[in-house]
């Protein structure tokens, strides 16, 4: 029997979305138990349905009673853990009873922070246990069913605001009535125009006018062909779509948002995106309560039960930029609601940057498309609806147009949805290495009989002391190579420091990771007077030492970590040597005295000399009397 009711293990079924939802308090002051929404898609009949798991238990791995796992390791053989399942709720709670650490679990739910029980997931006795409770159901589903891709139904849409009467340069979210939405359906070739009639603007009856005598049809198409070229519209497939408009009265501002997400739900696309759905989707949620409804009675799919119904956008404010943006919409329908600015930013992060992220620019660049310009009529957008109506139509259309010919082009809906599957990961985070890579490795190592651990833990990051990375734009052109008198970002003769490409090829050539660390060298005393010369509050002096050894400089090591000669002072030595202790040392030197041949070790009579590879075990020689095994069993490691 398969997570999935109806469907036993083998179905031809695919996850699209799994959404978890903690438990909250109820009216009557109860806790609900939590639950987790499954979206899928029967490819035999294309249907999609909503599976909710009320309360959905999760598998972790807990050491053998007669295993002993002292620190953390990477992964470990299955034969030696044992799996617990228990409900996600109590996750934590049945880490700590395994662990016998019920204080403080207790201690931390009675102080408030509830978050610092993340800890007892990386004592070094438990695996498997930090993959998010979504993703732990993506690996079950694709673990039981045969989850094949299937080609996606993509929808995009964009909405405008009456903002002529804002108290502000920019709209509080909510604060102004939507007057227009443009939705395109790719799967039934019809751009919709979802307007709203704002009294005081004839304009509007004059374009209603229009539209009702049809001859605006023809011109919209005619508009949006000569805006993306007739070899562009007929590459992004824009030849065959219909244009339908929708007007509303201005008391009917719900119905024209109800109408939109009704539009939504009955045709179902797999994926709805916008272009920077930050600003659309929390203004219409806001919008929805100024005017006195609940959001998730309007936007939500009806299929699911009122009291399963969720619409919550949440926005990732710690990153800096877009390409790190976690953004999404928990929202219950049978579409995938993804912001189209941050798939794409995400997707190309680590590449050369755009100069901007905006719809206009990106259109530009990536699908030679822009957006309408209506600069002849006016620089406010807020005006614009009220001096050319028909422009201000258009120009939310063509907004919608310039989001499909760039997914056209560069098919990242494809892209995330593909990889989503492949890496068990949700789409929030199918850009993040950390997350995509550790849910692969734990179904792939389960498969090859090894259970993921869970890392070292939360670490604070260790800076490299001294490093300086430079800005590449404020390099100078003394280096560059030149042709025909012109510059180009070629350097002759450079020397990079940065062997970025080759740790991960000396990882694995030295079988290095966490999980072959067997110690580590700790120093507790000051060794040397300059140590620690960038005062790096993280400075370990064993790692130091490791990194001085492999250096191979053996007169800095010997000096530093033995307190040997310097090299000034071990030429000062061999100097005085042979100009002192022995006077005739040139004639040594060439193997003549007296007529008589020497070997090399009869310079110094008396003394032995080390073998190969010896000089770093702290002396030059040994006098001849001395026991040389003795001594090196006597110098402490």
């Amino acid at each position: 029997m398969g997570i999935i009711k109806g469907y036993p293990e083998g179905s031809d079924i695919t996850v699209l979305n799994t959404d978890y939802h903690y438990p909250h308090k109820k009216e009557d002051g109860k806790y609900t138990d939590g639950d987790i929404t499954i979206v899928y898609k029967d490819n035999r009949t294309g249907k999609k349905h909503f599976q909710v798991i009320n309360n959905p238990d999760y598998t972790f791995y807990a050491a053998n009673d007669d295993v002993l796992v002292e620190h953390p390791v990477l992964y470990i053989e299955r034969d030696k853990v044992h799996p617990v399942t228990v409900p996600y709720k109590n996750l934590d709670k049945k880490i700590a009873e395994l662990t016998g650490n019920e204080d403080f679990y207790y201690e931390n739910i009675r102080n408030g922070n509830r978050r610092n029980n993340r800890e007892l997931h990386y004592l070094p006795n438990i695996f498997g246990s930090t993959m998010s409770v979504e993703n732990h159901y993506r690996y079950l589903f694709n673990e039981q069913y045969v989850n094949n891709p299937f080609k996606i139904k993509k929808a995009y849409f964009d909405i405008e605001a009456d903002t002529i009467n804002m108290d502000e340069d920019f709209p509080r979210m909510g604060e102004c009535p939507i007057n227009a939405i443009s939705y395109i359906d790719e799967s039934t070739n019809i751009i919709h125009s979802f307007l709203l009639r704002t009294k005081g603007n004839p304009l509007i009856k004059e374009f209603e006018n229009e539209v009702k005598s049809g001859k605006i049809f023809n011109e919209v198409k005619e508009f949006i062909t000569n805006a993306v070229t007739p070899k562009l519209a007929r590459k992004y497939g824009l030849e065959d779509f219909e244009v339908k408009f929708h007007f509303y009265d201005e008391d009917d501002e719900i119905r024209l948002i109800q109408d939109f997400f009704l539009l939504v739900n009955l045709n179902e696309p797999d994926f709805l995106v916008a272009w920077n759905m930050a600003f659309d989707i929390p203004y219409i949620v806001e919008r929805i309560n100024i005017l006195g409804y609940d959001p998730r009675e309007i936007m939500c799919h009806r299929d699911i039960k009122p009291e399963f119904r969720h619409a919550k956008y949440y926005i990732d404010t710690r990153a800096e930029t877009f390409a790190e943006r976690g953004d999404y919409y928990d929202i219950s329908s049978h579409t995938v609601y993804l912001d189209q600015l941050i798939q794409f930013a995400s997707r190309r992060k680590g590449q050369k940057e755009l100069d901007s992220y905006k719809l206009d620019d990106v259109g530009d660049v990536i699908a030679k498309v822009r957006k309408l310009d209506y600069s002849h009529i006016t620089t406010n957008i807020s005006k614009l609806p009220y001096l050319d109506y028909k422009t201000f139509v258009f120009y939310n259309i063509m907004d919608t147009i310039v989001q499909k010919c760039i997914e056209s082009k560069v098919k990242d809906l494809d892209y995330v949805f593909g990889k989503s599957l492949a890496q068990n990961t949700d789409y929030s985070k199918v850009h993040r290495q950390t997350v995509y890579l550790t849910n692969r490795a734990y179904s792939e190592w389960l498969k090859d009989g090894l259970v993921i651990g869970n890392g070292k833990g939360i670490q604070e990051k260790v800076p490299f002391p001294g490093a300086l990375v430079s800005q590449p734009l404020n390099n100078s052109d003394y280096s560059k190579m030149k042709f025909d008198r012109q510059t180009v970002d070629i350097v002759d003769n450079m020397c990079d420091f940065d062997y970025k490409a080759l740790y991960p090829t000396t990882a694995c050539q030295n079988n290095m990771g966490p999980n072959t660390q067997i110690g580590k060298i700790k120093i507790e005393q000051k060794v040397f007077e300059k140590e620690n010369p960038f005062n790096n509050k993280f400075y370990d002096r064993g790692g130091q030492f490791i990194e001085d050894y492999t250096s191979g400089d053996a007169l800095s090591f010997g000096n530093r970590w033995l307190h040997l000669g310097t090299y000034t002072e071990i030429l000062d030595d061999v100097t005085e040597f042979f100009t002192v202790v022995i006077p005739n040392a040139q004639h040594i030197r060439n193997g003549m005295q007296n007529g008589m041949s020497y070997q090399t070790n009869a310079l110094m009579p008396g003394m032995q000399y080390l073998d190969e590879g010896e000089y770093m075990k702290g002396m030059l020689y040994y006098p001849g009397t001395m026991n040389k095994k003795e001594v090196l069993e006597n110098i402490k490691w």
